[in-house]
Formats: structure tokens, sequence, C-alpha cells
């Protein structure tokens, strides 16, 4: 079985999800890309995926789409930031701070971008990463603060880190599974769905 899956969700929802069907079909192999939202998007479009992890947003008609949860954004700080008194943070709140962050074209990066230039920011966006284990290092090194979907925040408590939700506005992706509509599931790959 070949799985594309969103970072956030590589390193975080889907071990559980593997371990519990390796459980149940303890012959089958299992192959997981990890890579950014188009990647997973062009690994089930070409056949290299069976099923892709990822957020629902703009999904081609060509696939099925199963959503199976919100994320809301979070901003990630290390202990003793000034922002981390608060219970929860404001856009607003951010316009001076120094951003650790994913690359531009990443679908998370884009998003983030839109809610802050809506809320009349502009981001100093000052260290960019490719993956959210290398920003929340950073983040706790104190070089900058991150934003994050919630299917990260294990990685952010287990360093420490302080986390707390985004608001005003509140911002949310749906995640879910892909799979192509034209392409008949083998029996060993319905039972991971």
């Amino acid at each position: 079985v070949v799985i594309a899956s969103v970072m956030s969700v590589a390193c975080t929802v889907l071990p559980a999800i593997v371990a519990r069907y390796k459980r149940e079909h303890p012959g089958v192999s299992i192959h997981v890309y990890e890579g950014v939202h188009g990647n997973v998007i062009e690994n089930v479009r070409s056949g290299v995926a069976d099923m892709g992890l990822t957020y629902l947003d703009d999904i081609a008609a060509i696939f099925t789409q199963t959503p199976l949860s919100t994320q809301y954004f979070h901003v990630v700080l290390p202990r003793g930031h000034s922002l981390a008194k608060q219970r929860q943070v404001a856009w607003s709140a951010l316009k001076n701070e120094q951003m650790v962050s994913l690359p531009s074209d990443s679908r998370t990066r884009r998003l983030i971008d839109a809610t802050a230039v809506t809320a009349g920011l502009n981001l100093a966006h000052t260290i960019t990463v490719t993956q959210f284990t290398t920003m929340m290092q950073f983040v706790a090194k104190g070089v900058g603060i991150g934003i994050v979907p919630e299917g990260t925040l294990a990685d952010a408590l287990s360093l420490g880190l302080v986390v707390r939700p985004l608001v005003r506005p509140k911002v949310s992706r749906v995640l879910g599974l892909v799979t192509l509509k034209e392409r008949q599931q083998a029996p060993v790959v319905r039972g991971m769905v």
C-alpha cells in the first residue's frame, strides 16, 4: 500500500493509523511519501500512491474526498516569549514578530500569508524551512515563532514549546483522504481506507 501524506500528518497521525492496520494485515508492506499538498495530489493522480492524506481545499473533481478532521492553526513560541502569557493570540499580535516559516509555495504558507494580509499584517518570514520538525527546532532555539496546524502540536509540546490558538480570525483546514475516482482499489488498500 502506497500512501502520500502531507508532512504534518505523516509525522503525527499516520504512524498510529499504520500501526493499527499492520496489526490486522501484518504481511502488507506500507510505503509513505511525505510532502506538501501538491506532491500528495500529484502522487495520487499519477498512480504513484494509492491514496493521499492532505487538506481538502481545492480538490479536483477527479478525486474522491473523505473528510477526517478539522485542524485549527496555532502559534508555537519559545518558553518565556511575551505572547506565551496570553491564552490565545490574535493575528494582530504577530505584527513585529520574527517568523520561522514554510516556503512561500506551500499551501499552508499561502493560507497563513493570505490571513495575515486580510488582518492588515505583513509577516516577517526571516527563516524558511521545509519541515515542521525543523521549524520547531528553530523556534526552540528562540530565533522566531511559528504558525502550524494543530496536527503538529505534539512535536511542539515534546520540545517544551508553548502553544497558543490563533484567533481573530480563527483559521482552519479540513484534513482528509483522497483517492482517484477512476482507479479501482485493491481489497488490501480498501482495508486501509
